[in-house]
């Protein structure tokens, strides 16, 4: 049986973000560390932006041609929430309860950053105004060891933006004695469009 209640809660979140770069010619090798501070130290915080660490990755490749990125750190975004529902943010969750929790899907199975899994990824700049990014994610989920891939391709022309992905993830119980697997799937694409740096809609799909 749900209850009503009403909740008080204190929220602040600092991040120390360091990233050696080093260059030859066209080349470069990149790093990327963030530690984070948080003012609510619920033992359940997670969902709220709890983890020590953000970004932990390792990077080379050539500039505004291609690289490939190794480690902890978000996939491109497909589906655009727009300003004021920023991640880590209780404005970002909505409303729910605990009996019957209601999340949208973006192609966001292996979007944002997992607590136990690595991510690697090759990124290509083909033109000023076109990207693609393959990730590859192979580690564990909740009980369950994981692997999948994520594609996703980027149109920019700064005032408008067309986006579009498609990902696929395997999952299978960690416990030996369990037979448990499954499979999460999904198509996603966007456009956005951005007439003025504070004003911006678009359709999502």
């Amino acid at each position: 049986e749900a209850v009503d209640q009403k909740k008080t809660v204190n929220q602040g979140r600092f991040v120390f973000r360091a990233t050696p770069t080093w260059t030859m010619g066209d080349w470069f090798v990149q790093g990327q560390g963030e530690f984070v501070a948080t003012t609510n130290q619920d033992i359940n915080r997670g969902g709220y932006g709890g983890a020590d660490t953000d970004d932990l990755w390792l990077r080379i490749g050539l500039w505004n041609l291609g690289d490939v990125q190794v480690g902890r750190f978000e996939g491109w975004e497909v589906f655009h929430l727009g300003m004021g529902l920023d991640l880590n943010t209780y404005e970002r969750r909505g409303a729910l309860d605990d009996a019957n929790i209601v999340e949208y899907y973006g192609l966001t199975d292996m979007q944002y950053r997992s607590s136990t899994a690595g991510n690697v990824a090759f990124h290509l700049y083909p033109m000023e105004f076109l990207r693609f990014e393959l990730l590859g994610q192979v580690g564990s989920t909740d009980a369950q060891n994981s692997y999948g891939g994520r594609a996703v391709g980027i149109f920019d022309m700064g005032w408008v933006k067309v986006k579009a992905g498609a990902e696929y993830r395997k999952k299978k119980d960690a416990l030996e004695s369990s037979k448990g697997n499954g499979v999460s799937k999904g198509l996603a694409a966007s456009v956005q469009f951005v007439p003025h740096p504070w004003i911006e809609c678009g359709l999502n799909f």
